[in-house]
């Protein structure tokens, strides 16, 4: 509990320092509007900043200060989650703590930082105007754009660049966006932008639960360690109960997804598993992992056994396979129907895959030097030797990607079909789960990976909320989980070097582009350094057979 009134100090200091931050920036009117609407908020703000002046005297006196403020109560908040989260890994009584005392926590966090007069991001007005576009003036947000309703408040809070963009996220949140701008079509737009806060608060709440329940489902006493590795995530409660991005609705119908596997209802995991990509579509690219996964929840659930040399019929599983993969494509043109105007439809998709580079590409510096290197060497100049070499990287980003999909789904489908007959817990087997005891942790663990590679290589910008995917998606293991806590530590790195960048004030040098990796690079190094240093003795060891010979 010492660590949750510490984050919850944390998530109050925030409000004045993110205030001013929020003040000091053209684009964002969101602390005008709440203090306007919500009068307690200016009083308590007020009354934080005074605090705050009084324990950290000039903390909040000028921009770079202000700043970097910021960060080191953001890296505290970290601190106290990490310590958090190995404590509730390693407590003997943490099978018995109920999700209560997480959640409990949990609650206040969002409440406090949904309630903060300021905000790190613009999205929240994209959602905004993207649902009132078909609400309140008749169009497709698929094709027509915000810079076509001059007349809504909304487009002068979004950013320029978005106004000549459709929308680029999938229908079924369109679909929810436009029924918050019906509900509150005669509000002020303030309550709008708060529902969208809570409404993310309110899905990070559900996303805990579910990690919970899987957790308890693959290892009865990781649940409490599972969920407040999740939970407590500071950067999850900025970018959900703040920021209030939609990927905690895309992951809340992956998780879903799983729990419904995980009980033997691979239909409607399938159907879930579309509504995650009607969200946002990167739920895509796990989804081969899970449905392979489904397939077999499937074949198991219709009773139809294993063979005679204890292998599941690859037969039965290749046409359910085919079969769940129609439900979740299904799906999402189901949800894509009312939106359907030709190809262009699809434009904002095809256009975002092609990864228009923004300059916080983690690669680019390394890239920047062997463009440099390769100039010297074979005369050209810079700028024409600049882009083959980018594409090139690109392009080889992309295959390793595809590489990795189809490598952990085979690692996924070679522990289904050929794992012997399933050996679970007493207490798994009462909840009917009778799917390979690796099935899981492997479908998790994979999925990770794949987001990891495509948010470090293939993805070419840096969006802190991001790096929430894989952590969600694998959050189920625990902190003792390796994978998990390199997922957490890059929760950490992301935000600092997205907003540092975006606030003209980074508390940490880029190092040439491997700040972001930090923490993949504290985890491998000494794992690649035993390796090393084997290999090296062994060499160094006497040959036997050769001293034998010599005699």
């Amino acid at each position: 509990m010492a660590s949750a009134a510490f984050i919850e100090l944390i998530a109050i200091l925030f409000w004045p320092t993110l205030d001013l931050v929020d003040s000091s920036l053209e684009a964002s009117t969101l602390s005008e509007m709440v203090r306007r609407r919500l009068g307690f908020v200016g009083a308590i703000t007020d009354s934080a900043k005074s605090l705050v002046d009084w324990i950290f005297p000039g903390a909040l006196w000028s921009w770079e200060q202000l700043v970097t403020f910021f960060f080191h109560l953001l890296i505290l908040a970290f601190v106290a989650y990490a310590l958090a989260a190995w404590s509730a890994t390693h407590s003997s009584q943490a099978a018995q703590v109920p999700l209560r005392w997480v959640l409990i926590p949990l609650v206040v966090f969002e409440i406090t930082l949904a309630l903060t007069p300021a905000t790190l991001s613009t999205d929240i007005y994209n959602y905004a105007i993207y649902g009132e576009m078909p609400v309140t003036y008749g169009a497709n947000p698929f094709i027509r754009t915000p810079g076509e309703f001059p007349q809504s408040a909304l487009y002068y809070l979004i950013p320029t660049y978005w106004h000549d963009a459709p929308s680029v996220y999938g229908p079924l949140w369109i679909a929810l966006s436009a029924g918050v701008a019906k509900v509150f079509q005669s509000h002020a737009l303030i309550e709008e932008l708060l529902t969208y806060r809570f409404l993310a608060a309110t899905g990070h709440f559900v996303n805990t639960v579910l990690i919970w329940h899987i957790a308890r489902r693959l290892r009865p006493s990781s649940g409490l360690s599972a969920a407040l590795t999740y939970a407590w995530n500071p950067a999850a409660l900025l970018e959900f109960a703040l920021n209030g991005h939609n990927d905690v609705f895309m992951l809340t119908l992956w998780l879903a997804a799983i729990l419904l596997g995980l009980n033997r209802r691979p239909r409607l995991a399938a159907l879930a598993l579309g509504g995650s990509i009607a969200v946002k579509y990167t739920s895509a690219l796990v989804a081969p992992l899970l449905l392979i996964a489904l397939s077999v929840a499937a074949v198991h659930g219709q009773g139809l056994g294993r063979t005679a040399d204890s292998r599941l019929p690859k037969h039965k599983l290749v046409a359910v396979l085919a079969v769940e993969s129609a439900i979740a494509c299904g799906t999402l043109l189901a949800l894509y129907l009312p939106w359907l105007g030709g190809v262009e439809t699809f434009g904002p998709v095809l256009y975002w895959i092609t990864g228009p580079r923004l300059q916080n590409y983690w690669p680019d510096p390394l890239l920047m030097s062997l463009t440099a290197w390769t100039s010297a060497l074979i005369g050209m100049p810079y700028v024409e030797v600049r882009e083959p070499i980018l594409s090139g990287f690109k392009s080889l980003a992309r295959l390793l990607l595809i590489g990795v999909i189809c490598w952990q789904s085979f690692r996924v489908g070679r522990a289904l079909v050929s794992s012997p007959a399933p050996s679970v817990p007493a207490a798994s087997a009462s909840l009917g789960l009778s799917l390979p005891a690796g099935l899981y942790p492997e479908l998790l663990a994979g999925s990770a990976k794949v987001l990891l590679v495509f948010l470090l290589l293939v993805n070419t910008w840096i969006m802190p909320w991001y790096y929430l995917w894989p952590l969600t998606v694998c959050a189920a293991l625990g902190w003792d989980s390796m994978l998990v806590r390199i997922c957490a530590g890059l929760s950490l790195t992301a935000p600092v070097i997205m907003y540092g960048r975006q606030l003209n004030v980074s508390p940490v040098g880029d190092w040439a582009g491997l700040t972001l990796v930090l923490p993949l690079v504290l985890a491998v190094a000494p794992v690649v350094a035993r390796r090393v240093l084997r290999g090296w003795r062994h060499l160094r060891a006497p040959d036997p057979l050769a001293d034998a010979a010599h005699v």
